[in-house]
């Protein structure tokens, strides 16, 4: 009896070993990619998928600053016409400073302007430079020259 039951489990298990897994009936989920086209209260939010512009409704916060980021979408009852947003895809930080260089270069060819509260640094093309603030102070270890055609202080 012993036997009987040992040659059935290894039968069984032959049989088991030799099934091939069922395949799915239906293909998996995914998610769709599109990019965020416009945030307005005036036409909502609108996203652009398969080189279209559809209005859409979203699971997140959208704000104006993230038009142009690239959106993982998916549709209302699987309808292409009512996407919906699920998430903003990860963008690494484009305002940090890039530890990577020694020296900065920033062209233009018109005119800059660093502004940060009430002060500010303008240079323009024609060789005018423009420093303004509350208080300004410079300070050198070694000297500090004022030089120009003429220089005027006060």
């Amino acid at each position: 009896m012993a036997a009987a039951k040992s040659n059935l489990v290894y039968a069984n298990f032959q049989k088991a070993k030799q099934a091939k897994p069922a395949l799915q009936s239906s293909p998996l989920p995914s998610a769709y990619f599109g990019t965020i086209e416009n945030v307005s209260q005036a036409h909502g939010l609108l996203v652009k998928y398969a080189d279209k512009v559809l209005p859409a409704q979203s699971l997140i916060a959208v704000e104006q600053d993230d038009i142009g980021r690239r959106c993982a979408l998916m549709f209302e009852n699987g309808d292409e016409a009512k996407p919906l947003v699920i998430g903003l895809l990860w963008e690494p930080d484009k305002t940090q400073t890039d530890q990577t260089q020694t020296d900065k270069h920033i062209e233009t060819t018109e005119s800059l302007i660093l502004k940060c509260g009430q002060s500010s640094l303008e240079m323009e093309a024609d060789g005018t430079i423009r420093i303004k603030g509350l208080t300004i102070t410079t300070q050198a270890y070694g000297a500090n020259r004022i030089k120009g055609g003429s220089v005027r202080i006060n």
